[in-house]
């Protein structure tokens, strides 16, 4: 027998609670016949013609974001609750409710006769619903079934629903409802989510004092929260352990151990909201993520209400060392900033991500990384590469970088610098290590740039790009996670990989909606992407990138630097990531004066990746197959082949080569402030329609 049981057969003769229920009895006939549509409702819920259902609506449930390593790094959702089985919930929370809400739960029709008497004695007295008597199976129906409306026709619906409720659930299946669906104030639904809300707590762990505090709050989540109103929620849970005491659900000495139990004092956070550009980047990619639902209401509901599990592609090991060189790289002036993307190569896996700022959910969040759109600078000149070499270019052919140049036959005169003037003839293998303006000029002239604009977006590049022949100098605007896809499509031999954030997603039940394959979908040929790689290796070996360099591996990759130095790049790429590092100010293209791609950009790259390759092995590039290579020939603005060097090669010019660069280093790269000057794209010219 309960303790409830022993209570109730004290307190109540047989005789009294007959006369009560015949009361009862006698006062609903009276009002019911008074009032016709009261009478109607009840008439109809009764004999089950009623349209409304007892099957209830699943609960909405709160979503977990995860690392790699299944760390939880976010929680989404628009009410903060986890469904719980009524054997997780300990006997303190169950006795502190039955003893507050309903004494007579367990033995009840889904009503408290006696209560109904006495409420409605005084509420028909009064005129109106002044006091309620509803058990918890009536409050489980107006809140899951009914709603709060105060009216005789809701209140006789309530009751006559609870009795049909109690005929088709148990009662253990009735409390475990309840206990998942009240609220408790502060944000937190359900029972589960109110232990980790307000005491930090496992549910199991709860003690008598936290169990009462919670039951006392129930009746009036906003007006006992503890956290608002100390006073009123201690009177209140005072008044829920003397009712656990009078209830015999425990003694005088733990109820005035429980008494004197410190309140929770730490306030917590009511919403479920993104808390990292990392979780704000999963939520807006998942909205819009039709594997998750067809329509954008279908995805938001499964995704705020549907207690999804989120498998992220995030690595905390490249999360922390991409932080770690914005922190040691970056210089603590005039408002310069950065951003970092790193994605593993062959998957399109981002693990890491520095945003550009520190995230304030308070506050319109602006992610640098994925929304950010700056021009990329000569970085772009990896795209005219693979344009040239799936034409037929070789990468031995050679050019005129003579400074300056005019190109003539698409609209008015482009005219170009180079950074440092000079230039002369040189192959495509020095023109990329030197970033060398004119050559690339020319080189677009020659291919055309509807095809470098084409190839732009093959290599995963979703901005618009207008052929402009400045194209190849990186005068248009994008990201840095859609630059850094194109040099992954590169590393990754041709294959474009969509950046990813989720690897998985499971539903409440632990079943999976959709999981990434990788699979990936061909950009370019094996032989163009190899080659591409071959040529950018000389720029961290020996040109404008030395300072990415990193000790033990091969990497490649290419600089960039707007007018000014308002935006510095620098893309590389190993054969296990893939990274894009952007610096400027956030505001505006406002002036970074002597700073280039390799200063400070490419020192970030390597401190980024150097701690994730440390335990790897040096592997370098697949090579491309050289025999494929064309027979060189000069490159012209009319095409391969045609045409004749209109400069010739100086001391102070870079050398033709007819072979690739030397292997890295075995020595880590000088300081930024020695670094091979490079190339400034000059935005102010003209940059003509083809």
């Amino acid at each position: 027998m309960s303790c409830y049981t022993k209570y109730s057969m004290k307190k109540i003769n047989y005789i009294n609670l007959l006369a009560l229920l015949i009361s009862s009895a006698l006062v609903l006939s009276i009002v019911m016949t008074a009032t016709i549509p009261g009478f109607t409702v009840l008439a109809k819920s009764a004999d089950g013609k009623d349209a409304l259902e007892l099957d209830f609506a699943p609960l909405a449930q709160r979503t977990y974001i995860y690392d790699v390593n299944g760390n939880e790094i976010g929680r989404l959702g628009l009410e903060n609750r986890e469904l719980v089985k009524l054997k997780e919930v300990p006997e303190s929370v169950k006795n502190a409710l039955l003893a507050t809400e309903d004494r007579t739960f367990w033995t009840n029709p889904g009503f408290d006769a006696v209560a109904v008497f006495r409420a409605f004695n005084k509420n028909i007295t009064s005129g109106g619903i002044t006091e309620g008597a509803s058990t918890i199976t009536q409050q489980l129906i107006k809140n899951r079934i009914l709603t709060s409306e105060q009216t005789f026709a809701r209140k006789f619906k309530e009751l006559v629903l609870s009795m049909r409720l109690t005929k088709k659930y148990s009662k253990s299946e009735i409390l475990e409802e309840y206990l998942n669906t009240i609220y408790f104030g502060q944000g937190a639904y359900g029972v589960k989510s109110a232990a980790e809300l307000w005491f930090k707590k496992q549910l199991k762990d709860l003690s008598i004092a936290d169990a009462a505090l919670l039951a006392g709050s129930i009746s009036d989540p906003n007006r006992l929260n503890p956290f608002l109103y100390p006073e009123r929620a201690q009177a209140r849970r005072a008044e829920v352990i003397d009712a656990m005491v009078d209830a015999e659900y425990i003694n005088s000495d733990e109820a005035e151990q429980a008494k004197i139990s410190p309140l929770p004092t730490e306030k917590p956070i009511s919403e479920l909201r993104p808390n990292s550009f990392w979780t704000e980047e999963v939520q807006t990619r998942l909205l819009a993520d039709k594997r998750l639902g067809a329509t954008p209401q279908e995805r938001y509901n499964k995704l705020l209400r549907g207690g999804l599990k989120i498998y992220t592609t995030l690595d905390p090991k490249a999360q922390e060392s991409a932080e770690s060189a914005v922190e040691k790289v970056l210089p603590k002036k005039n408002n310069w900033s950065a951003s970092i993307v790193i994605m593993e190569r062959g998957t399109g896996k981002v693990v890491g991500m520095v945003a550009g700022s520190k995230f304030d959910p308070s506050e319109s969040v602006f992610n640098l990384a994925t929304q950010g759109k700056r021009q990329p600078g000569s970085t772009f000149k990896a795209v005219t590469l693979a344009t040239a070499f799936e034409n037929g270019y070789s990468p031995n052919d050679t050019i005129d970088g003579g400074s300056p140049c005019s190109i003539k036959g698409y609209g008015p005169d482009w005219k170009v610098s180079n950074a440092g003037g000079g230039g002369g003839v040189m192959n495509l293998f020095g023109a990329a290590r030197g970033s060398v303006n004119c050559a690339f000029a020319h080189l677009i002239a020659s291919l055309g740039p509807e095809k470098v604009s084409e190839m732009g977006t093959r290599l995963g590049v979703k901005d618009e790009l207008p052929p402009y022949l400045s194209l190849t100098l990186g005068a248009i605007e994008t990201s840095p996670l859609q630059m850094t896809t194109v040099f992954n499509t590169l590393a990754s031999d041709g294959v474009l990989h969509e950046p990813s954030f989720v690897s998985k997603v499971t539903n409440a039940e632990g079943k999976v909606v959709f999981e990434e394959d990788y699979k990936g979908t061909k950009a370019v040929e094996p032989q163009v992407a190899r080659t591409v790689a071959e040529v950018l290796k000389g720029v961290v070996s020996g040109g404008t990138g030395t300072s990415a360099a990193i000790s033990g591996h091969v990497v490649a990759g290419k600089t960039g630097t707007t007018e000014f130095g308002a935006d510095a790049w620098f893309c590389g790429i190993t054969m296990y990531y893939s990274a894009c590092v952007w610096m400027g100010n956030p505001d505006s293209r406002a002036p970074m004066y002597g700073v280039f791609g390799g200063t400070y950009s490419a020192p970030m790259f390597r401190e980024s990746l150097k701690p994730l390759l440390a335990d790897k092995a040096r592997l370098d590039f697949p090579s491309p197959d050289r025999g494929k290579w064309p027979k060189s020939k000069f490159i012209s603005d009319k095409g391969r082949g045609k045409g004749k060097p209109t400069s010739t090669t100086t001391e102070s010019e870079t050398p033709v080569t007819t072979s690739p660069p030397s292997p890295v280093s075995s020595t880590l790269p000088p300081e930024p402030t020695t670094t091979i000057p490079e190339e400034t794209t000059t935005t102010s010219t003209t940059m003509p329609m083809p």
